[in-house]
């Protein structure tokens, strides 16, 4: 997700992407809202199955992925390996969609 940030180094803010799910909730959360504002009446499971087949897949990265290779513990401390295909170990069902939970 694009968001806004803090370099800790330079003391400034500015935009940069993050990652996690401290920056997908909020972001699925609210599609989950627009999603029930335009279709009222769901029950939960209806609207994550809704939010599901209305995402955006997202295919694995290539190779090994390590969010945070500087970290102090070690250079391969994070890296993981995506699986499966058109939903997989890293993007479940792929990315909520504001427009297609919509229309």
């Amino acid at each position: 997700m694009l968001s806004t940030t803090f370099n800790t180094a330079t003391r400034t803010n500015g935009w940069g992407y993050k990652q996690g799910t401290s920056m997908s909730g909020p972001h699925a959360t609210g599609v989950a809202a627009l999603a029930l504002s335009a279709h009222p009446g769901m029950t939960p499971g209806q609207l994550a199955s809704f939010l599901e087949r209305t995402a955006e897949a997202r295919s694995c990265p290539a190779g090994v992925y390590n969010p945070v290779p500087l970290i102090p513990t070690g250079p391969h401390a994070y890296d993981a390996t995506c699986s499966g295909g058109a939903r997989n170990g890293f993007y479940g069902a792929g990315t909520v969609n504001a427009y297609n939970a919509v229309k």
